[in-house]
């Protein structure tokens, strides 16, 4: 009871900072700032289990974040809204949630690579959970298919991702691009 309590406490004072943060967000006609208090209010409201309210601050977030290009908050929120909507039911709509905060990350360490000569980004930890839950909801799918031609496009995409989690991997591994 005395752990439930101080994380009440402790969820209570993150939403009260986040919610100055966003004020202040707005005030200064932040968007980046608005974005991450949004979007850190959505992943509270979605680790409660209250999925509508996630989703609403999440799409904001989004929103926000697109008006900064800020693709390094993006592919979180893009990320984010995947899991809502699976979670709400949708996975029709949070499959191309997750394929774009992935495509987001690979944006993002690419361009990190050409600044940088190498990218200290490591894809595999970064993107390897939104890849797997993407890869999980992609077998769901198929498997809820009943023609094996049906199966196949969800099949293969998945292989594709396992495939480009191994590539990163190495690259990772060898610091290399080769």
């Amino acid at each position: 009871l005395h752990i439930a309590s101080d994380q009440s406490s402790l969820s209570r004072l993150s939403v009260e900072a986040l919610n100055e943060a966003l004020r202040v967000g707005k005030a200064l006609n932040d968007h980046r700032l608005s974005s991450y208090a949004l979007g850190h209010l959505g992943r509270i409201h979605e680790h409660q289990g209250e999925y509508e309210e996630a989703y609403r601050l999440t799409q904001r977030a989004l929103l926000a974040s697109q008006k900064v290009h800020a693709p390094e908050s993006l592919y979180r929120w893009q990320w984010q809204m995947g899991r809502i909507l699976n979670s709400l039911g949708r996975p029709n709509e949070a499959i191309p949630a997750y394929r774009r905060a992935i495509g987001t990350l690979q944006s993002i360490r690419q361009e990190t690579a050409r600044c940088y000569g190498r990218s200290d980004i490591s894809f595999r930890e970064t993107a390897g959970p939104a890849c797997s839950e993407l890869i999980d909801l992609l077998l769901e799918r198929s498997a809820g298919q009943e023609e094996p031609a049906d199966r196949l496009p969800y099949l293969k995409e998945a292989r594709e991702l396992v495939e480009l989690l191994k590539v990163y991997e190495l690259r990772d591994y060898f610091q290399d691009e080769c």
